[in-house]
């Protein structure tokens, strides 16, 4: 080993190859300032967060409906898929709600702004949180089978100042 003292600090060499370098001394000029990198494979949009009303559908693997909107008093309707398949924001906007509800287990609740809601029910993963701003076709949850449910599917639901409305209509 071969050590080396420079006036700049401490050099170590191995065989002539830089391993490490210590300084005697370190000037601060400017404050270091925190910021937030996102990583990803898509690009949030720049356009505003508040939703079109232009929906796009929420479950792209789609394989059928199991109950329909009115069917029984249900407010929304049961889109089926694959467990796991990705669930999309229909429209962006803030994510009001996320979490665990005895019947509809992990769900999340999108307001769109404009009075306009989306609710999205027996997911088996919420990639969303609370508080969180989610565009058009972001992936919020994965299809499953939580709370009171028999089989995979998302119960899709969409809300209109507080009244419910069939969401077959709007996709």
């Amino acid at each position: 080993k071969i050590v080396e003292m420079h006036l700049d600090g401490m050099l170590l060499r191995i065989d002539g190859q830089e391993v490490s370098r210590v300084p005697l001394q370190v000037t601060v000029t400017e404050e270091m300032t925190p910021r937030i990198v996102a990583v990803g494979t898509q690009t949030p949009p720049t356009t505003s967060i508040t939703g079109s009303g232009v929906l796009v559908f929420p479950v792209p693997d789609y394989v059928g409906i199991s109950t329909r909107f009115g069917q029984g008093g249900h407010r929304g309707v049961d889109l089926r898929a694959p467990y796991g398949a990705p669930i999309y924001a229909c429209d962006s906007g803030t994510v009001v709600e996320a979490g665990w509800h005895y019947s509809w287990g992990n769900y999340v609740k999108i307001d769109h702004g404009n009075g306009m809601a989306t609710l999205y029910a027996h997911c088996s993963s919420l990639d969303v949180k609370a508080g969180e701003r989610v565009y058009k076709g972001q992936t919020i949850a994965a299809m499953g089978s939580t709370g009171i449910s028999s089989g995979n599917h998302c119960d899709f639901r969409i809300q209109l100042n507080g009244t419910f409305l069939n969401p077959l209509n709007y996709l």
